[in-house]
């Protein structure tokens, strides 16, 4: 296997389990600040519980992300160069027999699994980004409605004011 190859794996792999560290570590954080009764902290606390629990599950999978990429840098990457290098010298009928079929099958397999995983990671991101626009956009409503609601009630007190000077 290649340096660079090694090289990018293990940065990679060093990436994706320092974010997934660090990010945990803040999820749990703000999971012990919030407490688990919904009535303590109302509509915030449950949305902030969701938010934690999401981001430990994407947490969660950077790791089998990682482990993923180990495994396959330890011990698919050097027999899969070695049946390229195979079929580059004696053709495709390298690659015909039954141990480097099962072999291109289990290839094959792993990368579809973290493929999929990585995608669910992705689906994941892209829900909590869709949970936190949703209660941002709950939340400017509702000072929206609480500014309108103040604008009224000092108008009306300006009004009855005026009328009282009149």
């Amino acid at each position: 296997m290649p340096r660079t190859q090694i090289v990018f794996g293990v940065v990679l792999v060093v990436a994706l389990l320092g974010l997934a560290g660090f990010y945990a570590w803040r999820q749990v954080l703000l999971l012990r600040r919030v407490p688990a009764d919904p009535e303590a902290w109302g509509e915030e606390g449950v949305y902030l519980r969701r938010l934690a629990w999401r981001r430990l599950v994407c947490s969660g999978v950077m790791v089998l992300l990682a482990v993923l990429l180990v495994g396959a840098m330890l011990f698919l990457e050097v027999p899969a160069q070695r049946l390229a290098d195979r079929v580059d010298e004696e053709g495709p009928e390298a690659a015909e027999g039954p141990e480097q079929k099962d072999f291109i099958r289990l290839y094959g397999y792993y990368w579809i699994g973290f493929l999929l995983l990585l995608l669910f990671l992705v689906v994941l991101a892209g829900i909590d980004l869709w949970a936190v626009r949703r209660f941002g956009l709950r939340q400017l409503r509702r000072l929206q409605d609480d500014r309108r609601a103040m604008i009224a009630r000092q108008t009306a007190l300006m009004r009855e004011r005026r009328e009282q000077q009149e």
